[in-house]
């Protein structure tokens, strides 16, 4: 979605300048990221690391979903703020869940499967950009619409493969108990 924004606001919210509006969504997405990321940790200290990443999905699905209604910068940077609380939710959590799931025999070439996830992923974002342009020449604003409606998907269904990290820690840890 971030390397859409410009445009995004451009085109869907009709924004003399873009520029400024996406700077303040940056900004406001930042802000919310800063401000989330210590009580992601305590929250997960708290209720488990798996509630926090689930929340995290939630939170990002909902605020993503309310892109399809926006036409104006304030909604949208006030979405912004819930993304980028959601985003800290989700990076606070995400990577000290892959590095316990690892086995130490592999963590290199694991850990370094996971990042090269997160750059196939930056990767494939822009290759969408032709069929973003191509649905926005169909009718104004399809191609954001199903953006938008892919993200909120995805979100959703990563709920699962977070379901079979949960059950798949619980598995290591007894594992490890067990070894001890």
């Amino acid at each position: 979605m971030q390397i859409f924004a410009l445009f995004f606001i451009r085109d869907k919210v009709g924004l003399d300048n873009p520029v400024a509006g996406t700077a303040a969504l940056t900004v406001t997405i930042g802000l919310g990221a800063v401000s989330a990321v210590y009580p992601a940790g305590a929250i997960s200290d708290r209720f488990g690391r798996m509630r926090v990443l689930y929340g995290a999905s939630t939170v990002i699905a909902i605020a993503s979903g309310m892109l399809l209604l926006v036409n104006t910068i304030v909604p949208v940077v006030i979405i912004g703020l819930f993304i980028g609380i959601g985003v800290a939710m989700f990076l606070s959590k995400g990577w000290p869940l892959i590095t316990e799931l690892v086995l130490r025999e592999n963590a290199g070439r694991s850990l370094g499967l996971s990042a090269l996830s997160t750059l196939g992923g930056t990767g494939l974002a822009r290759v969408a950009g032709f069929g973003i342009d191509a649905l926005n020449r169909q009718s104004e604003n399809l191609g954001y619409d199903a953006l938008i409606i892919g993200i909120v998907t995805l979100l959703i269904l990563s709920i699962y493969p977070l379901r079979h990290a949960a059950m798949e820690l619980s598995r290591v840890r007894s594992e490890r108990l067990i070894s001890r």
